[in-house]
């Protein structure tokens, strides 16, 4: 049995400005964009922001635990944000905020290929939680 939480989870996946290195985007996106984006998030009560890092190094030591991977594409994407909502209107209030438009948009171009995003959008399921599997009876309490 599985949770069905009534949030949704938006993700944004992002590659990192052509020209800037990986440690440079490593340092910018938590360091610089990070703290600018999150008292916009907060104002509009998205419940979560989550900054998702899949380094090159990460990378190769994922395929030496798991060597069957090395078969497989990985995805072209540098990082990905995630946002957790409960409800889509959130997000639009958050980027229709004058603070977005005149300081956020414009630092995404300064560490990622703006044109070259992707994004999802989807509720979330959950099968084991804190390492247990999720009991009918808690699956139930979360259904929408």
């Amino acid at each position: 049995m599985a949770t069905k939480t009534k949030v949704l989870r938006v993700s944004m996946y992002l590659k990192r400005k052509p020209g800037l290195t990986e440690e440079q985007f490593n340092h910018y996106w938590p360091q610089v964009h990070g703290p600018l984006v999150s008292p916009l998030v907060e104002k509009y009560g998205i419940l979560k922001y989550t900054q998702y890092h899949t380094s090159s190094t990460v990378q190769q030591a994922m395929m030496s635990a798991w060597p069957e991977l090395k078969a497989l594409d990985i995805t072209p994407y540098d990082r990905v944000a995630e946002f957790i909502v409960k409800d889509i209107h959130r997000i639009k209030k958050s980027r229709d905020d004058p603070f977005f438009i005149e300081k956020v948009r414009p630092d995404e171009e300064k560490f990622s290929d703006v044109k070259g995003v992707a994004w999802a959008i989807g509720w979330e399921e959950v099968y084991v939680r804190c390492g247990k599997i999720v009991s009918e009876s808690e699956a139930r309490q979360d259904a929408p």
